[in-house]
C-alpha cells in the first residue's frame, strides 16, 4: 500500500509539471503584426510606441495602415523567436520588446 501512494504521488506530481509546462507554452507570444500606438512622444521612436495586440502573420492590406505608407506607423512585425520576459507583451514598448529579445523586422504605416 506505501508503493501505491509513492507511485501515485508522483504520477500527480509529473502531470502538475507537464501541466504547468503546457500552460506557459500557451501563454507564449506569437511571432507577427502587432498594433501599435504612441500616446505621447514621438510615433517613431520605438520606446513611444506602445504595443497593443497581435492582429496577424500577414502583413496589414487596408489603406489605413499598410507597408506601402509613409506616415506614422501603426503596426510592427516583431520576431519573436528570443523573447524572454514575464512581462504581457501588451505592457511594453517596442523599445522594451527589442530590449527583451524581440526583433522589430518591419513597420506598417499611416498614409501621409
Amino acid at each position: 500500500m506505501e508503493i501505491l501512494k509513492k507511485y501515485t504521488l508522483a504520477i500527480v506530481a509529473t502531470v502538475t509539471i507537464i501541466g504547468f509546462s503546457a500552460f506557459q507554452i500557451l501563454d507564449d507570444p506569437e511571432s507577427g503584426w502587432y498594433e501599435i500606438s504612441t500616446p505621447s512622444g514621438d510615433p517613431n521612436q520605438p520606446e513611444d510606441q506602445q504595443i497593443d495586440g497581435f492582429t496577424d502573420t500577414n502583413p496589414p492590406l487596408e489603406d489605413e495602415c499598410n507597408t506601402a505608407n509613409q506616415a506614422e506607423p501603426c503596426q510592427v512585425n516583431l520576431d519573436l523567436s528570443s523573447f524572454s520576459s514575464s512581462t504581457p507583451l501588451e505592457d511594453m514598448t517596442v523599445e522594451q520588446a527589442v530590449d527583451s529579445g524581440a526583433v522589430a523586422i518591419q513597420y506598417a504605416k499611416r498614409p501621409e
